[in-house]
């Protein structure tokens, strides 16, 4: 592929050299890595072809502007290549064109290359199926590439960005998001009238004060505001949060909610975790993000977060802003083990497959779910303890629930959070 070799890893990206400048092309490819990012393991890094600026070739039919080719774990192994696109695949992302899979034939490889067409196809490479160490990189790659490929009289980076082209089902599915932003009322310009925003007005004017308890901040009197019950509460300590460094097993997520809003809060460590994330639904515009710093001040403010909108909308969300319920393998860190897959889960979700990543107490018989368990250590081999975590009806033996609200993270709360979730998402 003709495009600019980049490589993302869970808190940085660069394109081909660590020193790279800023460019238009790039943008594009940064705003998909802020979406994946706390889905790429620590260490690990995942390389691939920026394919969103024309360089020598044009496309027009791209599955994606970004293509994998490679992934690396913390060890500098390169996966295999079944690993690469099942691991590539739970992030959302494509890999390039497989051409052929299986044993290395030469003959195939030169007809291959006295049959391309050279004007339109950069070439193709070779590399071996199974994992190889960054040692054996040399011995394990071939690559075979037009003459010339890298020349052009004018080099890209100092043209005007030309755009290539996305095929038109992928395209379809990009333009869904804005799509469902503007049946929703004109999203970013309509005037919000849902809970949070009515109680950001009343805080603003001073109509109404929020008490600050030592323990819980801001959150007791949230919830009061609006008429959250604490029964509500459900934990979760998989990193799948814009909190994702202040979350762990030992201090999971508290996610409260009623009708129409969620609150997440991060219990204290040295202080309180940064904000409270808010969520909140306006019958018009649809599922509205916010949150709200938990230092204590004597003006508390809620402020609108639409940058959350780079994971809340989605196919998981039926291509409208909105909340879904994840199930995962978390590691015993608590990051999700992406190579194990992951579950979407709502009330059609067989109990098997949810709340990989959550606490579930209360009782449910002989079924199992994958709550209350993690995989060992990195969590690139082993399960989960199903047993251990089925009908529990005390967290304390996995998480001290002490500095939250209730000790409990009950499965019914857990069920209608699913459901609701992903029926508010049909309505708008």
């Amino acid at each position: 592929m003709d495009g600019e070799n980049t490589t993302m890893y869970r808190d940085y990206i660069h394109a081909r050299s660590l020193d790279s400048r800023n460019h238009p092309s790039r943008d594009w490819v940064k705003n998909l890595h802020a979406r994946i990012q706390n889905g790429i393991p620590l260490g690990w890094r995942v390389c691939g072809e920026n394919l969103f600026a024309r360089h020598t070739l044009r496309y027009i039919d791209l599955p994606s502007f970004f293509m994998v080719f490679s992934i690396w774990d913390e060890n500098n192994l390169c996966l295999s290549w079944d690993e690469t696109v099942e691991f590539a695949a739970a992030l959302g992302l494509v890999t390039v064109p497989l051409i052929y899979y299986g044993q290395w034939d030469e003959r195939y490889a030169r007809n291959l290359s006295a049959s391309m067409d050279l004007s339109v196809q950069e070439g193709f490479v070779v590399r071996i199926a199974d994992s190889f160490s960054d040692g054996a990189f040399r011995r394990s790659i071939a690559k075979f590439v037009r003459k010339a490929h890298a020349g052009t009289a004018h080099n890209w980076m100092r043209q005007r960005v030309e755009r290539n082209g996305l095929s038109m089902l992928n395209l379809a599915a990009l333009l869904l998001a804005g799509a469902a932003l503007l049946h929703a009322e004109n999203y970013d310009t309509a005037t919000p009238h849902d809970h949070a925003a009515q109680l950001a007005e009343r805080l603003k004017s001073g109509a109404v004060k929020l008490p600050y308890d030592a323990k819980n901040g801001y959150l007791p009197a949230l919830l009061k505001e609006f008429q959250i019950s604490i029964s509500s509460q459900v934990l979760v300590f998989s990193k799948t949060s814009l909190q994702a460094s202040r979350i762990s097993r030992q201090a999971p997520r508290a996610v409260y909610f009623n009708d129409d809003t969620y609150v997440g809060w991060v219990k204290p460590s040295v202080q309180f975790g940064e904000v409270m994330e808010i969520t909140s639904v306006d019958p018009k515009v649809g599922t509205i993000f916010y949150s709200m710093n938990q230092q204590e001040t004597a003006t508390p403010e809620i402020k609108r977060h639409d940058e959350c909108l780079h994971c809340h909308v989605s196919p998981q969300t039926e291509g409208v802003p909105g909340l879904f319920v994840r199930s995962v393998f978390p590691d015993s860190e608590g990051f999700a083990v992406l190579t194990r897959g992951s579950f979407l889960s709502d009330h059609r979700s067989p109990l098997s497959k949810r709340w990989g990543g959550w606490y579930v107490s209360g009782t449910h018989g002989g079924q199992r779910h994958m709550g209350n368990s993690h995989l060992p250590g990195r969590g690139l081999s082993g399960q989960l303890d199903i047993e251990a975590g089925a009908n529990q009806r005390d967290l304390n033996a996995f998480v001290n629930t002490e500095p939250y609200l209730s000790p409990h993270s009950d499965i019914v709360a857990l069920m209608v959070l699913e459901h609701q979730a992903r029926a508010q998402n049909l309505i708008f």
